[in-house]
């Protein structure tokens, strides 16, 4: 293949990446609809912006150059697109599984804020998260003692900035998956920081790596998480503090999602009288039951002499 001919291929194949970027931000917008917080869904769209207006001068160069993009010019769009389309792939396999698992109204926008999600799958989302090529471990504190895997992590830059699974068995025997949105992710997201943060992050991974020797680098972004671990514990622990919000639903008061994506939240009653009557104690955690319906007394002598019949 002549020099000609590899260039033209490889500004097809930027074409191509292109409109691939192009496809999936529109996803993301389509899923956006799916929202009903106006605010979640305004900070939602425009994180998505974000990467339009990250990559609109190489996707500019490339369709004003064409075929006469120079190499350098070649490689810098190239890394443009690699990096948003790396994040877009991990932002379609966030949003396939918060639709999947957010069926009840509102559902949605409580994972959006952070919501606490507890799969009775034998740890089947965990293992789909484990075979994703971009996905970290990670270490937690949830369901410390009960777990018998590492947690993982996938982010989807400013969009997502960290899903975070793991799995832990039940007193039944039976393994779960569960997952949140974290609102800040322990490791940085080099793309999205600006000049001085990336300068005080550079210093500080190196002093932590030293002082650890290179088992714990530390960043700006690992005090923010500290941070927010604050705010939960301050609250005492009865709000998840998520990316787009704080959400009621913790792992102590998760919502369980059933099989076919069939969800149904653990509620706390906390009407003494409510208590007594369905015969539970103050506080403990129930599922909601389906309300009978009683027939009158002339439809049910009707019901009574069909049977008869």
């Amino acid at each position: 293949m002549s020099k000609v001919q590899e260039k033209v291929s490889k500004v097809q194949e930027l074409r191509r990446g292109a409109e691939r970027f192009s496809k999936e931000r529109d996803d993301l917008y389509i899923f956006a609809k799916d929202i009903e917080d106006a605010s979640i869904k305004e900070r939602f769209l425009a994180n998505i912006e974000f990467y339009s207006k990250y990559a609109m001068p190489e996707l500019k160069m490339l369709s004003e150059e064409g075929e006469a993009l120079s190499n350098k010019h070649q490689e810098q769009v190239g890394k443009k697109l690699d990096t948003c389309l790396g994040v877009f792939e991990n932002c379609r396999i966030i949003t396939g599984l918060l639709k999947k698992c957010s069926k009840a109204k509102g559902e949605l926008d409580e994972a959006m804020k952070g919501g606490h999600f507890v799969l009775d799958d034998n740890g089947g989302l965990y293992e789909e998260v484990r075979r994703c090529s971009t996905k970290q471990e990670r270490v937690s504190s949830h369901y410390s003692g009960r777990k018998k895997t590492s947690d993982l992590s996938l982010k989807g830059g400013k969009v997502f900035k960290e899903l975070l699974v793991g799995t832990f068995v039940d007193k039944e025997g039976r393994t779960k998956s569960w997952f949140q949105l974290e609102a800040t992710p322990v490791q940085r997201i080099h793309h999205t920081e600006k000049k001085l943060t990336r300068a005080i992050n550079i210093v500080l991974e190196l002093v932590s790596r030293i002082l650890t020797f290179n088992k714990f680098p530390i960043s700006i972004n690992t005090f923010r998480h500290l941070g927010d671990w604050i705010k939960y514990a301050s609250n005492k622990k009865k709000f998840n503090i998520g990316q787009y919000g704080k959400s009621i639903h913790t792992d102590k008061n998760p919502i369980i999602v059933k099989e076919e994506g069939k969800t149904k939240k653990q509620i706390i009653l906390m009407d003494k009288s409510a208590s007594k009557k369905r015969g539970t104690k103050k506080g403990q955690f129930v599922l909601p039951r389906k309300n009978k319906i009683r027939l009158s007394g002339t439809a049910a002598a009707r019901t009574r002499s069909r049977g008869r019949a």
